[in-house]
């Protein structure tokens, strides 16, 4: 009974992944063809930078939160409201490394800048994956 509910477990968390690595290279695919080289570059180039930012934002914070929980869980939210406020400077001082970095390789590419900080505008929103 237990090793078929793990089976079933495991089956929906292959297809969720399998339906979306797919999803995500037939979308990528379809914005290649759409966008053509220079653009499809040029956002590959800004969402480079962005995930890359974002890593190091991220970087050990959701380890320390399940430590910090695991030690004490009646602390749930004053961990949960520090992990907020953390992940939230965090992001915007992604946003302004990002801005700076972009600024500083790219001056004259306002649209490159722009693309690069709406995409960073989603780190931003992954500061509330605690609530």
């Amino acid at each position: 009974m237990a090793l078929d509910l793990a089976v079933g477990n495991a089956g929906w968390y292959l297809g969720e992944r399998a339906l979306r690595l797919g999803g995500g290279f037939v979308l990528t695919l379809w914005m290649a063809r759409v966008l053509g080289p220079v653009d499809f570059g040029t956002y590959a180039y800004a969402l480079a930078v962005v995930t890359l930012s974002t890593f190091c934002v991220s970087l050990a914070i959701e380890s320390l939160v399940l430590r910090d929980l695991s030690q004490d869980p009646s602390d749930r939210r004053g961990v949960a409201g520090t992990y907020l406020i953390v992940r939230s400077l965090g992001s915007v001082g992604m946003l302004v490394v990002v801005a700076a970095y972009f600024l500083w390789i790219e001056p004259q590419d306002r649209q490159l800048l722009a693309l690069a900080l709406v995409m960073g505008l989603s780190g931003t929103a992954m500061a509330l994956d605690v609530v």
